[in-house]
């Protein structure tokens, strides 16, 4: 039995590092969809599905509605299940003390906007990155009116703190953070899978991400290049199929 992958994203040649350093700014929730979008499972439900049905077959994915997965976590922010508990509640401030409250302008937010609604709220997504705002809206939340933003149990003050700079335009300095040992191996992950599923050995997909140099110099069989390789792979494949809800924060169902 075999698996239509037509719908996967097609691979860089050799699935060059530079195509995929934007993967070293994307949170959690981005960076799970990166994984998920890859799932050869997902793929065949989302091209076998339509409108309702794909938004049914979404759920058991972890997904609220379905997302197409040609595309990146710099086109599409797709809203997880039960993300509404971990995202800061912006709702109309009502009549007192207006003046205490920011004013929630959305067209003054940088970046990309997105709007999804659930059912009982809107999801929020600005900006790109690392640097994406999310949090859940009122129905009834219009532009320019004064706003309250309070922290349901599962939310971050952090995330609220965010989303109050964003809304008085007073941003935090923007300061240059280096790579983390995660962050990198997240990114080689994704590499290692565009290369399997475009039929690379591990030997040519070693040279895909450590280079030629090394992998002539260091790959035979019980070399540590190699046992790297094997671990990046391992661990590629269970955050493509499982893994990638612990990213997104969605609770096991």
């Amino acid at each position: 039995m075999t698996t239509d992958v037509d719908f996967l994203p097609a691979p860089a040649p050799c699935c060059a590092t530079a195509a995929y350093l934007y993967v070293l700014d994307l949170d959690g929730p981005a960076l799970a969809w990166e994984f998920l979008r890859r799932n050869p499972g997902y793929g065949a439900d989302w091209q076998k599905g339509a409108g309702p049905r794909r938004d049914a077959a979404a759920a058991r994915w972890g997904l609220r509605f379905g997302v197409d997965p040609k595309l990146d976590a710099l086109e599409v922010h797709p809203v997880w299940m039960g993300s509404e508990d971990a995202l800061p509640h912006v709702r109309p401030a009502g009549s007192r003390d207006i003046a205490q409250h920011p004013v929630f302008r959305l067209w003054s937010l940088p970046g990309r906007k997105q709007l999804l609604h659930t059912g009982d709220d809107l999801i929020l997504s600005a900006g790109q990155g690392s640097e994406v705002l999310r949090a859940c809206l009122a129905p009834n939340m219009g532009s320019d009116i004064a706003c309250r933003i309070t922290a349901p149990g599962d939310a971050h003050c952090s995330a609220c703190r965010a989303v109050h700079e964003a809304l008085v335009r007073d941003p935090k300095p923007c300061i240059p953070q280096s790579v983390s040992r995660i962050n990198l191996l997240h990114m080689r992950c994704l590499q290692a899978l565009d290369a399997q599923q475009a039929g690379k050995t591990q030997r040519e997909t070693a040279v895909g991400i450590f280079g030629a140099l090394a992998v002539a110099q260091s790959w035979h069989a019980d070399s540590e290049l190699r046992a790297q390789m094997r671990h990046i792979l391992m661990r590629a494949r269970v955050l493509m199929t499982e893994g990638y809800l612990r990213l997104a924060g969605v609770r096991p169902v």
